[in-house]
């Protein structure tokens, strides 16, 4: 029997955090005043994370990006999601290999809760552990800026699904 593979993302659902034009003006204003640019790549990576209602993976971002620009590689992407995430408007959940959008103003430290059946993700902003894991890294040297904690489980959903006997795993 082969083996099936896992899907290249989650499937694309309705847009929830879709850029308007107040974010899009911030986001401009705040990578000027950084001395950097957002270049038209960038702003499409962001666009596509912003309207996607859930994490991405990479070569899923990138599908999106060739409808329009066929041309576009791999390094295009990693590029735009690297500057993103530097400047704290996406993250990558190593969990699941994908890259998830944050509003401008989301906290820096965050915990992210990842389903194993359904990928979805839902974020605790300052959850009560982390100022031990700060403290803790900061005895040892270590200047934190961020965090990001990924834990991983089940949504309350496929749970409720599954006791109903259910698909979800």
């Amino acid at each position: 029997m082969p083996l099936a593979l896992p899907p290249t993302s989650p499937p694309h659902r309705p847009a929830v955090a879709a850029l308007d034009n107040e974010r899009i003006r911030t986001i401009h204003r705040l990578v000027q005043q950084r001395g950097q640019r957002l270049t038209s790549a960038r702003l499409r990576v962001l666009h596509i994370l912003a309207g996607a209602d859930g994490p991405l993976k990479a070569y899923a971002v990138l599908d999106e990006i060739r409808r329009t620009l066929p041309g576009t590689g791999p390094t295009a992407v990693y590029r735009a999601m690297e500057f993103l995430q530097f400047h704290g408007w996406a993250v990558k959940l190593n969990s699941i290999n994908a890259y998830l959008f944050l509003p401008p103003g989301t906290p820096g430290n965050c915990t992210f809760l990842v389903c194993d059946t359904c990928t979805s993700v839902a974020m605790l902003r300052s959850a009560p552990l982390e100022p031990g894991w700060v403290a803790a890294s900061r005895h040892l040297g270590f200047v934190p800026a961020t965090h990001a904690v990924e834990i991983s489980g089940r949504c309350a959903q496929c749970v409720s699904q599954r006791a109903a006997g259910g698909d979800p795993r």
